[in-house]
């Protein structure tokens, strides 16, 4: 690669690396804006069947990408549609929804649910336990 060619990249890059900082440090959401898009969402999602049935062609394009936003593919060989990314609010729906039936039943709640949230081994230095 030539001198010319890599300081223009540089350039391009470093630009888009400083505003991709300046969004991070001073985020646009807030924490009101986020309870906010989270109610609309979880409203939104209420009524997803009546807005595909009723909605227009439009309609039923935002929605979907809406819900998918990587898009959907379809796989010719099984005959089935399929999807690498699902919103992340309306992928937790069905796994709220087991929970909440199983609270309805009286099932205890898993004591592990939120595990994937803690920071996996490695992160720091490990202890030593002792043995009691």
């Amino acid at each position: 690669m030539d001198n010319t060619i890599y300081k223009k990249f540089k350039e391009k890059y470093e630009t888009q690396k400083e505003e991709l900082l300046s969004k991070i440090e001073n985020p646009s959401l807030s924490s009101s804006n986020l309870e906010l898009t989270i109610d609309k969402a979880l409203t939104l999602s209420e009524s997803l069947e009546k807005i595909w049935v009723d909605g227009d062609l439009k309609q039923r394009q935002k929605l979907q990408n809406l819900v998918f936003p990587s898009g959907l593919g379809y796989d010719k060989s099984n005959d089935q549609v399929r999807t690498p990314k699902v919103n992340a609010i309306f992928g937790s729906i069905p796994i709220l929804s087991k929970e909440i039936s199983n609270i309805k039943k009286g099932e205890p709640i898993p004591v592990n649910q939120f595990s994937d949230c803690v920071t996996q081994g490695g992160f720091e230095p490990p202890t030593l336990r002792a043995e009691i």
